[in-house]
């Protein structure tokens, strides 16, 4: 179990839960990244928050799963390759998770990235780093907004060559990054993953789960917040 908690004092606290699950730990076959997270939230209402009634899960005619008849419970998933991650939170909240690896960076980051985010990239000495830094926060804004991924050069626009980093201009929501590094017997692996959370006036509090084979550790390091106070 992995705990982060910002420390702020705000009008009242918010509890966003994190389940991470590596999906080569399945010995048959990895089930359908889609299935598992609706699966996987299910789990998590039923854990964490059984005071609610039972939720049908519908989805947005852009594919967001959520649950149906209620504005007091929020959901989101996201996958990439072996991983799969779900967020739970009384507040509308989107996540985007990536495993760093190589890419045609400078090509997709001219398509997705503005100025300013392309010219960290072309300066930056970790670039993996860097540029899923930049798309997983874009991504979750899109998510959270219930977009789609062709509107992403219009998504939150972040100054990754201020010190430290923010938004370019005023967002009303707000935005933690982490960089997650998972160690097991077989390998190391390296993910950024962002989560958005409609709301700016709230202590958030970090309860992370992860499900994987024995002897496999995972950390978390925070990587960006927003608003900056709260890093």
């Amino acid at each position: 179990m992995l705990a982060f908690s910002d420390s702020t004092a705000y009008n009242f606290i918010v509890k966003v839960y994190i389940e991470i699950e590596d999906l080569s730990s399945f010995r048959d076959s990895a089930p359908q990244p889609q299935s598992r997270i609706e699966k996987t939230a299910l789990k998590m209402k039923k854990l964490y928050f059984n005071t609610h009634p039972d939720y049908t899960i519908m989805r947005t005619k852009n594919g967001r799963p959520y649950f149906a008849h209620t504005d007091a419970l929020f959901f989101n998933g996201s996958h990439t390759k072996n991983y799969c991650i779900t967020v739970m939170a009384e507040k509308n909240i989107a996540v985007d998770i990536e495993e760093c690896r190589p890419k045609h960076f400078q090509a997709i980051a001219e398509y997705a990235f503005t100025e300013t985010e392309q010219k960290r990239l072309a300066q930056s000495a970790a670039i993996e780093k860097d540029f899923f830094f930049l798309w997983t926060i874009k991504e979750a804004d899109i998510k959270l907004r219930d977009g789609n991924i062709f509107s992403i050069k219009d998504a939150v626009c972040i100054n990754p060559l201020a010190s430290p980093a923010t938004v370019v201009t005023a967002y009303p929501h707000s935005i933690f990054s982490f960089y997650l590094t998972k160690v097991s017997a077989q390998q190391t692996s390296h993910l950024v993953a962002s989560i958005i959370i409609a709301w700016l006036d709230t202590d958030i509090e970090f309860v992370w789960s992860y499900a994987a084979e024995p002897h496999t550790h995972i950390t978390a390091e925070p990587l960006f917040a927003y608003p900056a106070q709260r890093a």
